[in-house]
């Protein structure tokens, strides 16, 4: 048995270019006439990227001062002539020996700014700190 046939239905007439980029731009926005008082796309953008500068400033700022801090307290725990009159706490030579073998053992390219630069320097603070602060 053969299947009858039947038209293909016709499409629409193409409309000009100008008319579609027309729809384009309107369909871009919504539906809507372009507002001249909102930002563009890129123009938000540029706002969201400047406010990213800001935190990354504040974050910046923040590890700084505690890893500073960190290494600050070691200096002072170090410090022989912190407390006078009482001999500090130091540890035992060879326990200085493996914390200086830790700090020198560190590999960083300061001027290559690589966030896994700050990890290593944090884990150096890190050990230094549990060593020698109570």
């Amino acid at each position: 048995m053969e299947t009858p046939k039947t038209k293909t239905a016709r499409r629409p007439p193409t409309p000009k270019p100008s008319a579609r980029r027309a729809g384009r731009r309107k369909e871009a926005n919504g539906g809507k006439a372009p507002a001249g008082n909102r930002p563009s796309p890129a123009a938000a953008l540029a706002g969201d990227v400047a406010q990213l500068r800001l935190l990354l400033k504040d974050v910046s700022d923040s590890v700084f001062s505690r890893l500073d801090a960190e290494a600050a307290a070691v200096l002072t725990a170090l410090d022989e002539a912190a407390v006078p009159g009482d001999a500090p706490a130091l540890p035992s030579a060879e326990r200085i020996r493996v914390l200086r073998a830790a700090v020198a053992d560190l590999k960083v390219k300061p001027r290559k700014g690589r966030v896994k630069d700050l990890g290593r320097l944090e884990a150096v603070l890190e050990v230094l700190t549990a060593r020698l602060l109570p």
